[in-house]
């Protein structure tokens, strides 16, 4: 165990590049996990926009219950069944709201990736060196 924890720590200490490459793979599978939990949402794919009252959205029994609403008969019912609409559109506002931050983070990490071997490249060496003597 001591072992494994020196070599990931002498693998991280040796190039900070391996920090972001680290970094990088975390974030992108965060980024296909995030984008799952979003596009599987039941109220994503099951909520229909329509001024048909009789094809109004009715809230699952399950969160019928969770949220303790009024019976279908009760006046105040229609109230209720909008409440729950936004909530579930703030939900969501919030899952896709997390997958574009983390999707922005990678990108940059992905951005420094480029950088790292684009610098490796004998042309472009040549190039930046000549823009750097250009602007001294």
């Amino acid at each position: 165990n001591g072992q494994a924890g020196s070599f990931l720590l002498d693998f991280f200490k040796s190039s900070l590049w391996n920090v972001s490459d680290t970094i990088s793979l975390f974030l992108s599978t965060q980024v296909i996990f995030t984008w799952l939990q979003y596009t599987m949402h039941m109220f994503l794919n099951e909520y229909k926009f329509s001024l048909d009252s009789q094809q109004r959205y009715s809230p699952p029994n399950n969160d019928e219950k969770l949220y303790n609403m009024v019976p279908r008969v009760s006046p105040d019912r229609f109230f209720w069944e909008d409440m729950y609409v936004f909530l579930q559109f703030e939900n969501l506002e919030s899952t896709y709201s997390w997958f574009m931050t983390l999707a922005s983070l990678n990108s940059l990490f992905i951005t420094l990736k480029v950088v790292k071997y684009v610098q490796n490249i004998n042309r472009v060496k040549r190039v930046a060196g000549t823009l750097d003597k250009a602007k001294g």
